[in-house]
């Protein structure tokens, strides 16, 4: 048959269409399969037993020989010459196509045989016990029959079977580039869309939100997945529409602070309702009326836009400029709130992906119940709801809270990585995955990581510095966020005393704190009246904290209670920080440092 097939084959004129043969058999059929994939096998031809146990163990388009009663009785008729009058056919339990033993009977004037099996086991023990001089059948047939020393005669699918089959083969392949062409292309329109779109299902429950959409609201589709749209939009007129006859409706909102047009239109699928279609775009009147206009709400990170004057943070772009070209899983390793993320959107963003997806997964929330569900997707009713990292393919994943994720987690992640594929019921091929992952962590967390997975993590690892160690970048990173939220120069102005409080503070919330230090000074300066000189360092003392600069400075000159005060070096470099930057008197100080009063002077006036 392998002869005949490649003969078949050769003959077939299809420029379009390329037809790999593979010699398989019950044994060797799962070794076969992986490879065909590998090779990009979009449909598969077999039949009998082997086509019985494909459909069992995979739902990947299958084309099964249509064995002809010809074919039978070609067999049958060639034992009959080799002198057999018992004969029997093997076929498999959950065949297609069952042999139409008694005709054959009838026609050949000899007696034929069913030998039915379900696995391999099964069939050997029949062959081995069965009565019948003879035995009929496929490959694994044919190689049992060898073993036991048991007459055979093989059963081969004729010239036009085969023809027959990759005929099929070929036309529902194109249906399936077809179909997966027009996913891909409808996929595409609603994700790109300019208008905010969103899909529900007939209970109203939000099935699909396209990007512009989620910027609109500024919230994204996952978080939105349980709730109904009447929750989300409740001034819309969806409960009425659906108690109506009306079809759609046509009417504008305020949604998200904006006037919106909002189109609302039934989905009938043979004369029942099974959810409804909204599309919202701003009205251009009122934003021209009002001066407004759809901004991006997430900002764009850039290798070039890092503040990076310390020797640390030039060491630091220099290595992502050197790890750009590679693209390899990259492992983000600094304390929490040094902008890990930023630096692997910059990452992302300086990367030939920029185009494509950057996603961030928090492990933290991923529970192993739903796992499989969030990171792969799910069919439901029909529908198929894709996982993040199917809707990430092509892009980036940005991984945090690692250390928190269930072994299950990792497994998942383990296996995205390494088999780059996924195939789940109903699919019709499987999904390959093109995602590089950078994973965020503390340097005591990459540990917890289970050592296959960390390893693949980890082809490319940086070390992001804690600000405290990034003297040269605190103050220009605290004028880029002034800049950033406030117009007024005088706001945007920063003294040396502002600097040197700036500079001494330790930050343990890293940069994180330094911008949430900057939005409470710009909101305090920006309701007061006063912008002095001395009332904006005042703003500046309110918004990091004393107690929190008090207790930097501690940090920075420790001593030991047990020496004398008065020539404790430490503990006079303390008080004149303290001095210095918050200005306090002789009697606070020695109330703050459990010191007397005469103390604190004798230390000054050395």
């Amino acid at each position: 048959m392998w002869e005949l097939a490649k003969t078949v084959i050769s003959e077939l004129d299809h420029t379009d269409t390329d037809y790999d043969l593979y010699e398989a058999d019950l044994l060797n059929q799962d070794e076969v399969v992986h490879t065909a994939l590998k090779e990009g096998t979009q449909v598969f031809v077999t039949g009998g037993g082997s086509a019985a146990r494909f459909k069992r163990n995979y739902s990947l388009p299958l084309i099964e020989f249509r064995v002809r009663d010809i074919d039978y009785m070609v067999a049958i008729q060639h034992a009959k010459q080799l002198g057999y009058s018992k004969i029997g056919v093997v076929y498999h339990k959950d065949a297609t196509i069952v042999p139409r033993l008694s005709m054959y009977e009838q026609l050949s004037e000899t007696m034929v045989c069913p030998i039915v099996f379900d696995d391999v086991s099964d069939l050997k023990e029949s062959i081995e016990k069965t009565d019948c001089e003879v035995v009929i059948g496929a490959a694994a047939t044919i190689d049992l029959a060898i073993t036991l020393n048991k007459p055979y005669v093989r059963l081969y699918a004729g010239e036009e079977t085969i023809r027959d089959a990759c005929l099929r083969a070929r036309d529902l392949a194109i249906q399936l580039f077809e179909t997966k062409r027009n996913k891909r292309i409808f996929k595409s329109v609603l994700y790109t869309a300019q208008l905010g779109i969103v899909i529900t299902d007939k209970d109203g429950k939000i099935e699909f939100m396209n990007k512009t959409m989620e910027k609109y609201i500024q919230a994204s589709a996952q978080d939105l997945q349980a709730m109904s749209v009447e929750e989300l939009f409740p001034n819309l007129p969806y409960k009425k529409l659906m108690e109506n006859e009306a079809c759609s409706n046509d009417s504008y909102h305020l949604i998200a602070n904006t006037m919106m047009r909002c189109v609302m239109e039934k989905i009938v699928v043979y004369g029942k309702n099974s959810g409804v279609i909204m599309s919202f775009h701003p009205n251009p009147h009122n934003l021209r009326r009002k001066g407004k206009s759809i901004k991006n709400p997430f900002p764009v990170y850039k290798l070039k836009n890092i503040t990076a004057y310390s020797d640390s943070m030039k060491g630091l772009v220099d290595s992502c400029h050197s790890i750009i070209p590679v693209e390899e899983h990259t492992m983000i390793l600094g304390e929490i709130g040094t902008a890990r993320e930023e630096v692997a959107m910059c990452l992302h963003n300086a990367s030939h992906r920029a185009d494509k997806t950057c996603i961030t997964i928090d492990l933290a929330l991923v529970d192993d119940d739903n796992a499989n569900k969030i990171f792969y997707g799910y069919i439901e009713k029909g529908c198929r709801i894709d996982g993040l990292l199917v809707d990430a393919n092509g892009g980036s994943v940005i991984l945090k809270n690692i250390e928190m994720a269930s072994l299950r987690v990792q497994a998942i992640l383990s296996n995205a990585i390494y088999h780059k594929q996924i195939f789940l019921p109903g699919m019709a091929l499987p999904d390959i995955f093109d995602i590089v992952f950078y994973t965020v962590a503390l340097p005591e967390e990459e540990q917890k990581i289970r050592p296959d997975l960390r390893q693949a993590l980890s082809i490319n690892q940086l070390q992001i510095p804690v600000l405290r160690q990034r003297i040269e970048d605190i103050v220009p990173l605290f004028m880029k966020y002034l800049i950033s939220l406030t117009k007024s120069k005088k706001i945007q102005s920063v003294t040396e005393k502002m600097e040197r409080l700036l500079v001494t503070y330790t930050w343990p919330g890293n940069v994180t704190e330094l911008r949430t230090v900057s939005i409470k000074y710009v909101k305090m300066l920006e309701q007061s009246s006063y912008r002095t000189a001395e009332w904006r360092y005042e703003c500046l003392i309110k918004s990091i904290g004393e107690k929190n600069i008090i207790e930097a400075i501690r940090s920075m000159y420790p001593y030991s209670d047990g020496a004398k005060a008065e020539n404790n070096e430490q503990l006079r470099k303390r008080i004149e920080k303290v001095k210095d930057l918050l200005g306090y008197t002789n009697e606070k100080i020695a109330d703050l440092l459990a010191v007397s009063r005469t103390t604190v002077w004798r230390i000054m006036k050395k």
